[in-house]
């Protein structure tokens, strides 16, 4: 991918800056919930409480009352809870923080994430662990959450929203996913784009 004819670019979060696994999440609900929770993870589901979720439509403890409703263990521990939502989140491979910092020397650099707050303070409480820095702005000139903007992608309005507020050219940003949705969200707002279908350095090289 030829870089220099962008002057922006954004990155998905889950599956393109941090490993994801949802599987995992999926096994963590199974061992504490009493009910089918594969039924947890449909498309109806995924359309409402976790759509709902990371749109910010309700906070986090209103969201675990949920979940615990959900897998039929109201007596469960919220903390458990929060463990099994979170299973999911995987690795910051440090080689992709080298590259995100070389990209920041040439171009404008952002993070557009479909996401939560409850990932959020788990993945901050990771890049304090692992890298010494409070959040994702340490790399970044500005991260954008869908919890946050009470938006998510793939509507063209996200896209549209982080344009505006960032005074960017659309033809002239790179938008990066893992998601085909996503993608075709961020075109429908002029974008550019790259589909995120393996290891970003392997897709972009400096």
């Amino acid at each position: 991918m030829e870089l220099k004819n962008f002057e922006a670019i954004i990155f998905d979060l889950g599956g393109v800056i941090i490993d994801i696994d949802p599987t995992l999440t999926h096994h963590a609900f199974s061992k504490i919930g009493k009910n089918d929770v594969s039924q947890l993870f449909t498309k109806t589901t995924v359309k409402g409480v976790f759509h709902d979720f990371e749109v910010g439509a309700f906070n986090k403890e209103e969201f675990l009352k949920i979940l615990a409703s959900e897998i039929g263990n109201a007596e469960v521990e919220h903390n458990d809870i929060e463990k099994a939502w979170n299973a999911l989140l995987g690795d910051i491979h440090p080689a992709r923080i080298e590259l995100v910092k070389k990209l920041k020397n040439t171009h404008k650099t952002f993070v557009l994430s479909n996401t939560n707050e409850i990932h959020i303070e788990w993945i901050n409480e990771y890049l304090a662990r692992n890298f010494g820095v409070e959040n994702l702005d340490s790399w970044f000139d500005k991260v954008y959450f869908s919890h946050d903007l009470k938006m998510r992608k793939p509507g063209v309005e996200i896209y549209e929203e982080v344009l505006k507020r960032e005074g960017l050219k659309a033809n002239k940003t790179l938008f990066i996913d893992d998601n085909l949705d996503n993608l075709e969200g961020a075109k429908m707002a002029g974008l550019q784009v790259l589909h995120a279908d393996r290891e970003i350095l392997d897709l972009i090289k400096l």
